[in-house]
Order: structure tokens, then sequence, then C-alpha cells
């Protein structure tokens, strides 16, 4: 992030190390998956909406650095595995 951006200016706070913030929410959280939601469309454009889905749920995984409990969801850079099983 900018750090002459407002957002890093007016929560200092948030600061965990140059030009990074921690932010947590629904507010922040939704932009992010949307956005790694489409790279993964983007990747595999035959995917159904639960096999995104599952490959989200799938590769979700805790960061070990966290003070408090989250998750980090891959990108299609990373080894996804293809979601083989529709849900019903």
């Amino acid at each position: 992030m900018p750090t002459d951006s407002t957002l890093y200016q007016t929560r200092p706070d948030r600061i965990v190390s140059e030009g990074r913030l921690e932010l947590s929410g629904t507010s922040f959280a939704a932009p992010m998956v949307s956005g790694i939601a489409a790279d993964l469309l983007a990747a595999h454009p035959d995917w159904t909406p639960n096999q995104v889905k599952g490959a989200l749920m799938l590769t979700a995984a805790a960061t070990p650095a966290a003070t408090r409990p989250r998750i980090r969801c891959a990108s299609p850079r990373n080894q996804i595995p293809r979601p083989t099983a529709q849900a019903p």
C-alpha cells in the first residue's frame, strides 16, 4: 500500500510493516474475495459458481503469523486442485 495513501495516513495503529496494514471485516474481505474469484474464473472460465466456491474453501488456510484468526485465499498462481464433484 502506498505510504502516502489516506488509509495508511489515517490508520497508523493498523500498520504492521512499511507499506502493509492489518485490516479486517467484511467491508474489506468482500472485495478481496471477489477479486480472487475473478482471477479463478479468468484462469478457469468453464468453472461453475460451486466450483469457484469449492476452490476458495478448499484452499483457504489460517495464516500462521496472525494474532487473530484469519484466512488467506489461494490465487490461480498457486496449485489449486480442480473441484471434481458438483454440489447437489
